[in-house]
């Protein structure tokens, strides 16, 4: 949108609709618009444009609050599902320090990945591992670290990938939305530009009336 960049969104909105309304309640600006080929269905054009520009810019607002409502759900679940994890590494690193092949089995022997998807892997092997062999979950019980959160945490992996799949789904649609906003908003933008050119010159005489369109005049 070509609007003016100090001029919000919000603001270009609200602005066209006071020039649209002001049109139909001044008889003055009306006639004057009729005589130059904006009658009351050339102004309905832009009306349609306006009521279009304000669905989107709604629609758009509504896909960014469920985005961040969803990347929160989804934050919040990973860092519990990563303090869970980083405990439970923790003793099963002291726990199976003296068994290399467990260690490895377990992949406590790198680093913890830093990328999601590496990250989810390295946690569904450690715990399907663990809650697969008896004496790996006999060893970590000596440590307090019963099968019961070994468990939530195996449960908590599919809950994670769910709230991402959603995050992900949602930041598709708002970027949708705001393509679609955007493509509103030009329209508009475009017609309006050629509207308050048009709306001087057919307010020539008395030029003040443009500010009753939301153009501000030198005095």
């Amino acid at each position: 949108m070509a609007t003016n960049a100090r001029q919000s969104e919000a603001d270009f909105l609200r602005t066209c609709d006071v020039a649209f309304q002001n049109v139909e309640e001044n008889p003055v600006i009306k006639a004057a618009l009729a005589e130059v080929g904006y009658d009351d269905a050339k102004i309905q054009e832009g009306k349609d444009l306006l009521s279009t520009a304000q669905l989107k810019y709604d629609t758009n607002k509504k896909e960014e609050n469920e985005t961040s409502v969803a990347s929160l759900n989804f934050k919040t679940k990973k860092e519990e599902l990563r303090k869970l994890y980083s405990r439970h590494r923790k003793i099963a690193k002291v726990a199976f320090m003296d068994n290399p092949a467990t260690l490895i089995l377990l992949d406590l022997e790198k680093p913890i990945p830093s990328t999601y998807t590496h990250w989810l892997e390295v946690l569904n092997v450690f715990y399907v591992e663990i809650l697969a062999d008896q004496q790996l979950q006999d060893k970590l019980a000596q440590l307090k670290v019963t099968a019961e959160q070994l468990t939530q945490g195996a449960e908590l992996i599919p809950e994670v990938k769910k709230l991402y799949a959603t995050y992900k789904d949602e930041v598709g649609e708002s970027e949708n939305a705001t393509k679609e906003k955007d493509t509103a908003f030009t329209a508009l933008d475009l017609w309006m530009r050629t509207f308050y050119k048009i709306a001087a010159i057919a307010l020539e005489d008395e030029p003040q009336l443009l500010e009753a369109l939301g153009k501000n005049v030198k005095s």
